[in-house]
């Protein structure tokens, strides 16, 4: 349907037909047989009917405005961004209520992903000579009793406890996928690695289940995952003392600054393109992407810096941290056995939790991807008035 303005410029109102009257005629028309007490429920619903429509015909009625003018309609958009922008507002401030240092948080990431996705154990199938399986293999495949972290760090994963200082843990279960009752298990003691997260599958070093049969795997059997994984340190600063730490690193090393990573990207919400990107531009397993990373000064002056990856942190780089906040963060998430725990990316998802504190490393590398990153605005946005 168009109309002209008095320019002679058509404009064009999409779905803005009036009720068709054939619909009109259609509410009205009843069945002209039954008895006196069907007659009544008909009349009572065509009369509801009725009223429907009217309502609808008013509503249209009163939208019409909004199609036709630009400046109402700005003005209504205009609310509508105000309205959003007041309720993100209130969201971050009810983020920040909720207690827990963001830098534990991101710790808690790290070890998610880079213990809690690497401490199972594979049994690799017999294949025929000359025919290779490709499978995909963790990272502690082969390390046991070697050493991961520190010495004053523990690393257990419970699946029995169900809190965690009053907070529900998403990794409770009270039996895995092979009905199996769970246990405790202590992965890493005093910074050596002990024990595989096992599944009913026997291997070189796992003869039992431990009952953490998690996810369905290949060739019709089961992948053990982490659950409820704690990160524990013997040795321990205060939460604010690691900023402190951190300064007397740059001052003792004479460095311009160091970095200071707040949240990674984990689980990941890239496309499976820029995951592309990323996975084959390393030789092992990188870790997730950092998403807040500032720059720390002497002065204690941040700034927030984008575009940067981690080179070469894995596994082995975890042994290298010197020093672990008294803080502990609780982070839950959703878990499907992909890369990174990539959204979407797995056809069966359960959840998990990882309790771990602030770390502090003193050689960590970073670079700047391939791929060309989009520009920033030229221009600050205005102000917004509420």
């Amino acid at each position: 349907m168009r109309r002209r303005r008095a320019g002679g410029e058509a404009i064009r109102l999409e779905n803005a037909r009036q009720p068709s009257v054939r619909a009109e005629q259609a509410m009205r028309v009843g069945r002209r047989f039954g008895t006196s007490r069907h007659h009544a429920q008909r009349r009572g619903r065509r009369h509801r009917q009725q009223h429907l429509f009217e309502t609808a015909r008013d509503l249209w009625q009163q939208l019409q405005p909004l199609r036709l003018g630009n400046g109402l309609r700005e003005e209504v958009a205009l609310q509508r961004d105000v309205a959003l922008a007041r309720q993100q507002r209130e969201l971050r401030r009810a983020l920040d209520a909720l207690g827990g240092d963001r830098e534990a948080e991101a710790a808690a990431q790290l070890f998610s992903d880079l213990i809690g996705s690497q401490s199972a154990v594979f049994r690799k199938p017999v294949a025929e000579p000359g025919r290779n399986i490709n499978l995909p293999t963790g990272e502690m495949e082969g390390r046991l009793n070697s050493r991961i972290l520190p010495a004053s760090f523990t690393v257990v994963d419970d699946p029995t406890q169900k809190e965690f200082r009053g907070k529900p843990l998403m990794g409770h279960f009270p039996v895995d996928l092979e009905g199996v009752a769970p246990q405790p298990v202590v992965v890493i003691e005093k910074g050596a690695f002990k024990n595989y997260l096992s599944t009913r599958t026997p291997t070189r070093d796992s003869k039992s289940s431990n009952g953490h049969a998690r996810l369905p795997g290949s060739f019709g059997g089961y992948t053990a995952f982490a659950s409820n994984l704690f990160v524990k340190s013997d040795e321990t600063i205060p939460a604010d003392g690691m900023k402190k730490k951190l300064i007397e690193l740059i001052q003792q090393r004479n460095k311009p600054y160091g970095l200071l990573v707040k949240k990674l990207d984990f689980p990941s919400s890239a496309t499976f393109e820029e995951l592309r990107g990323v996975l084959g531009g390393q030789g092992s397993r990188p870790a997730p992407l950092p998403l807040l990373i500032y720059r720390v000064y002497p002065d204690g002056r941040e700034e927030l810096v984008r575009g940067l990856r981690f080179r070469g942190l894995n596994v082995r780089a975890l042994k290298d941290i010197v020093a672990a906040g008294s803080d502990e963060a609780q982070f839950d998430y959703m878990a499907n056995g992909a890369p990174f725990a990539v959204i979407g990316g797995g056809n069966y998802v359960f959840g998990c939790t990882t309790v771990a504190p602030s770390i502090l490393f003193e050689d960590l590398e970073l670079e700047r991807p391939q791929v060309e990153l989009p520009k920033l605005p030229v221009v600050p946005p205005p102000p917004m008035t509420v």
